[in-house]
Order: structure tokens, then sequence, then C-alpha cells
């Protein structure tokens, strides 16, 4: 049992329709926060220099240079959760730009995602040291495993991360060939963003993580009927 990758696309812009604004300003929250980001180091900066201030200045410097790589980090993920929440209910009124911030009211979301980005950046790395096609299935493998740490979290249960990325592997197990095809689908789309000089990603990404957030769902569900189907043939 498979997930249809037309109909899921089809109901990701029937989420969208009516929404678009707030889908785009929720992308938009990670390329404002590094500008923003970018703006604030360098009129501090100036301001250290024009004061004179040269040990803060230094110190100030390794703060953001070591800092920034985090900060975008979470924003990111913060998105792909955003986008997770909205597929799941495209009516809730939230600050779209605050979304991917206010997912880490979540207690131990935000130091799980930082373990969890760390332990399967690690393993996709020593598997792409070994071959390149592994590490191609096995990000397919470890694909969910974000969502399901903090489905897991929203639901008050105690996981650690290693459960996640096995439930993870579980899930994805038949289906990961699925979601290579989903991922390669928007090729043209990201030719397109290319062409325009990035405009046209204002409306491709979400439109992809909007997707994404409802192959997750869609996942779920197909699990559960397969593991019924098994239970009912025995």
């Amino acid at each position: 049992m498979g997930i249809n990758r037309i109909e899921l696309k089809e109901e990701a812009k029937a989420k969208l329709k009516g929404h678009w604004g707030q889908a785009i300003l929720v992308s938009l929250s990670l390329p404002i926060f590094i500008v923003l980001w970018e703006v604030f180091t360098i009129l501090l900066s100036l301001f250290l220099v024009a004061i004179k201030a040269s040990i803060l200045y230094d110190l100030l410097s390794v703060i953001f240079f070591f800092g920034m790589p985090w900060a975008v980090m979470a924003i990111a993920f913060g998105v792909n959760y955003a986008y997770l929440d909205f597929f799941r209910n495209p009516n809730e009124k939230q600050n779209p730009l605050l979304r991917c911030v206010r997912v880490y009211q979540q207690s131990g979301l935000l130091s799980g995602t930082f373990a969890l980005a760390i332990l399967t950046s690690m393993w996709l790395f020593f598997w792409e040291i070994l071959f390149y096609f592994p590490a191609v299935v096995k990000s397919c493998a470890y694909s969910q495993t974000f969502f399901i740490y903090r489905d897991h979290l929203q639901l008050g249960h105690k996981i650690d991360f290693g459960q996640a990325v096995t439930e993870s592997r579980q899930l994805m197990d038949g289906h990961k060939w699925e979601y290579f095809v989903l991922s390669l689908s928007f090729i043209g789309w990201n030719i397109l963003g290319l062409l325009t000089l990035g405009i046209a990603y204002i409306w491709i990404v979400p439109y992809m993580k909007v997707t994404f957030a409802g192959y997750h769902e869609k996942l779920k569900e197909v699990k559960l009927l397969e593991m019924y189907g098994q239970l009912a043939a025995r």
C-alpha cells in the first residue's frame, strides 16, 4: 500500500488555497532572520569599534560566529515543524513569522532537534564514506525522525534519540523509493526557481514543505492500515 503522489500534491495545494500569504511568510522567516542577524552584528561591531571595546568586540565576534549556524538550524527545523502544524490545521491563526520559534515552547524539542541533527548527520556521513547510494537510502530512512520525535513530545511520551531514528526507519520500510521519487518530482520546480533567480522559491518552498509534511501524516495512516491488515491476516 503506497501514497499517491499526485493526490498528495493536490491536497497540499488545497491546504494552501486561501492561505498562501501565511505559508509564504513562514518560509521567509529564515531569510528575514539571517538579514536581521547580519544587520545587528554589523551595527554592534561598528559601535564596539567606535568605543574602542576591542575585548568585548572579540568576544562577541566569537559568539556570533559559532552561534549563527545553530540559530539558523533551529529556525530551519522550526519552519518544518510549523509547516506540519499548518498541514494539520491551516486555519489556525498565528503570527507566521514567529511560528518557527513558538514550536520550541514544547519542552525538550529544541535540544532534541539539535541532538538528532548531529546524530543523523554523523550516521549519514559514515554511510557516505562507504558508498554514496546507501547514504541516499539512509537519508530517506531517517527522513521522518524529527517529526516522530516531536509527535512523541506532543503526546507527552519520553523517547530517546535512537528510538526516534529507529521508528523513522520502521515507518519508511517499504516506502523509501516512494519518498525518493516524491523528492525527484520537484526537480522541475527547483529548475524554475533557479531560472527565476530564486524568486519562484517564494511559492515553491511552501508547496514543497506542505507536501512533505502531508507525506508524514499520510505515511502514518498507511502504516496503521498495513498493521491492521497484517493482524487480520493472522
